[in-house]
């Protein structure tokens, strides 16, 4: 792999707390899928089984997708998208606990929001 190539060694963590082990393997799963797709991608992983992927017009829309396929397993999982997360997808992003959102940047206004989000399950 090349120095350019996305990886979580080369990942800026913006806030919470130290992962382990299972969150690691779990998030670099989710990255690997996400890359694999040029159109807007959502993809949620909890210990080790994919509980949807699904591809949108937009992030968002592909986000609502994933979750649909197994929204209880969801629940403390990991998301990665391949795209910026927007205002609007870090509001349905915070509607569940999840242990790591993975994105390739997050917008001012959704980084905020999430910054609210509790750091652990309700």
């Amino acid at each position: 792999m090349s120095e350019d190539f996305p990886s979580l060694a080369t990942a800026k963590v913006l806030q919470g707390k130290s992962l382990g082990y299972c969150n690691i393997l779990d998030a670099d799963a989710a990255l690997r899928i996400a890359l694999e797709f040029s159109e807007p991608v959502a993809v949620i992983i909890k210990h080790a089984t994919p509980c949807g992927v699904a591809v949108g017009n937009t992030t968002e829309e592909a986000y609502e997708k994933a979750l649909s396929c197994d929204p209880v397993s969801a629940f403390g999982g990991i998301v990665a998208v391949n795209r910026t997360v927007s205002k609007e997808l870090a509001e349905k992003l915070s509607e569940i606990f999840l242990e790591v959102i993975l994105a390739p940047e997050f917008s001012e206004e959704g980084q905020e929001i999430l910054k609210k989000k509790e750091s652990s399950p309700p």
